[in-house]
């Protein structure tokens, strides 16, 4: 996706960074379902490589909710914003 999933992998913290910003973009061009996808892809690899309980893994649930408020997909929006970590 960049240079740094290139140059220090995909799963890098600093990679996860970079593509959850891309992410954002998406999101804040109401591009959602692609938001949602790599929000989606960063969230699994967060949760796998820091832990589901790590801050950066519970910030990329609280990202993730907005793609799901967006789509009228309250529920699974609530879900991410009240688990913190439990997934």
């Amino acid at each position: 996706m960049d240079t740094s999933t290139r140059v220090l992998s995909p799963e890098h913290p600093h990679s996860l960074v970079s593509i959850d910003t891309v992410a954002a973009t998406y999101l804040a061009q109401g591009r959602w379902s692609e938001a949602e996808e790599i929000f989606t892809v960063v969230l699994a690899i967060s949760s796998k490589v820091l832990g589901k309980e790590h801050p950066h893994t519970l910030i990329n649930m609280v990202n993730l909710a907005p793609c799901y408020r967006n789509q009228a997909r309250w529920q699974e929006a609530e879900e991410l914003v009240t688990r913190r970590g439990d997934q």
